[in-house]
């Protein structure tokens, strides 16, 4: 695959990584970030913080 404008890429369980901002930055292409944070599996200690990952949607949806 050749990366440059008009190419999507998505990252997938990558948090908090950098990794799809530098291939932006560099090659120009629309980066994404899909993660659900432990969502999936029931591991939703870390959405203790936010509140319910299932609630989230329709709190920022307004």
């Amino acid at each position: 695959m050749k990366l440059g404008p008009g190419v999507r890429i998505m990252e997938v369980g990558g948090a908090y990584s950098t990794l799809p901002k530098k291939l932006s930055d560099e090659f120009e292409v629309e980066a994404w970030i899909g993660d659900d944070f432990g969502a999936s599996v029931n591991d939703t200690a870390l959405w203790t913080r936010w509140g319910n990952p299932r609630d989230l949607p329709q709190k920022t949806n307004r």
